[in-house]
């Protein structure tokens, strides 16, 4: 898991090395400063998915509020002298 340069990736690896070394969800959760419920979905993870399954997802924006069109006009009008206007 140190290939990561994610620390929440890493962390959530060392969760689940914890836990298969023996110990406890609560026990895991208390050395890491964390939830039981945090620990326990990051061992599911891992446990469908592998080490695949805890890295972070990308979070992709909302929709944009201009389309194309207007963005382009914008800066069109943006990019004109003031002379014109």
């Amino acid at each position: 898991m140190r290939e990561t340069r994610r620390k929440d990736e890493y962390r959530r690896g060392e969760a689940v090395l914890y836990k298969a070394g023996g110990l406890s969800y609560r026990a895991v959760a208390k050395r890491m400063r964390t939830s039981y419920s945090a620990v326990y979905n990051w061992v599911q993870r891992y446990r469908r998915g592998g080490v695949e399954a805890l890295k972070t997802k990308p979070h992709p924006g909302g929709k944009p509020r201009i389309t194309k069109d207007q963005r382009k006009t914008i800066v069109e009008t943006a990019l004109k002298s003031p002379i014109v206007f």
